[in-house]
């Protein structure tokens, strides 16, 4: 899963709210007109807007709280992503004396991020992004920021906790709009925590609002493959992908791959990990499986071009290979 619910729910939430002036910057009206058309930019996605103004005002407000804060944002939300730069200038609209809830949301959401690429390993700061939820709430932030916090300690590997607190979510709120999200949600938490059983039945809830998803479907099938029904296994990998507008092809075809080549059907196993790797050239996992099942048959194809460039990728993509997390792929 990752952290993209925690990035699709900054995109949908942007707003223009602010708690106060931190600095003498902040009291002059040319930049607080400024500050508001920023984040009205950020609103409607006119980003180039929203960065011309910042050019143009960044150099003469150097000390302005508020600009540090609607540039982090930017800085969040604008390709390619830049989350330690972004977390950078919130830090520095906090020094600069900003209190404002929503500096501690954004920065929380950037903290949940990954700072560095894939290859780098380098982990998102999950206690930090819990640290500033808590503190947005503290300041009685006007989000419901519970699911933040779920969904945190859910990528944090923290499942015990995440349960209790998505169980409590759904019994506080179930007439709340994302109340199928987090049965999706505690499905993938038990599924971690080994109840797949559970996870079945959480994902049948879900299901009745998001059928549609393939998402959905992947995380189906990676609980019926623990409960070594294959066959359902494969079954919901296929409806996975015969879905129009599905944006989890690659898992499928991975999970698909995996799922063939455990029944011995490498040149099916080879098909799959090959369509997996053409909708995510940089991952090496499909390389790696590549490599493997070529291995395993008599096809005409030299396998050590994919084991060189699955290293090349990603050195330490063999330990990977047998040590994944279906979930997060």
């Amino acid at each position: 899963m990752k952290s993209y619910l925690m990035f699709a729910a900054v995109l949908l939430c942007l707003t223009f709210t602010h708690a106060g002036y931190a600095s003498s910057d902040d009291s002059d009206p040319e930049l607080k007109q400024a500050v508001k058309q920023i984040d009205k930019n950020l609103a409607k996605w006119e980003l180039v807007e929203a960065q011309h103004l910042l050019d143009e005002m960044l150099p003469r407000y150097p000390d302005s709280a508020e600009l540090a804060l609607v540039h982090g944002k930017f800085l969040y939300v604008n390709e390619p992503r830049q989350f330690a730069k972004a977390i950078a200038e919130f830090d520095r609209a906090e020094q600069l004396g900003l209190r404002d809830p929503e500096l501690y949301f954004y920065r929380a959401s950037a903290k949940s991020q990954p700072t560095e690429s894939y290859l780098k390993k380098q982990h998102p700061d999950y206690a930090g992004a819990l640290d500033d939820f808590h503190q947005a709430q503290q300041r009685h932030s006007k989000r419901d920021l519970r699911f933040n916090i779920v969904d945190v300690l859910y990528e944090d590997g923290k499942y015990q906790q995440a349960l209790a607190a998505v169980d409590n979510l759904i019994y506080d709120s179930p007439r709340n709009m994302l109340i199928y999200d987090f049965y999706i949600t505690r499905g993938n938490i038990q599924a971690q925590l080994g109840q797949h059983d559970e996870a079945l039945q959480s994902y049948r809830v879900a299901e009745k609002q998001y059928h549609y998803l393939d998402k959905l479907h992947l995380f189906k099938a990676v609980s019926l493959l623990a409960l070594d029904r294959t066959e359902d296994a494969l079954t919901a990998v296929n409806e996975g992908l015969s879905k129009p507008k599905g944006h989890n092809k690659r898992q499928l075809y991975y999970v698909r791959g995996m799922i063939h080549y455990q029944r011995h059907e490498f040149a099916e196993a080879f098909t799959d990990f090959s369509d997996s790797w053409k909708y995510a050239q940089q991952w090496a996992l499909p390389l790696l499986g590549c490599y493997n099942s070529i291995m395993q048959t008599d096809l005409n194809i030299t396998p050590d071009r994919f084991l060189d460039l699955a290293l090349k990728l990603d050195p330490n993509v063999v330990l990977h290979f047998n040590q994944q997390d279906l979930l997060k792929l």
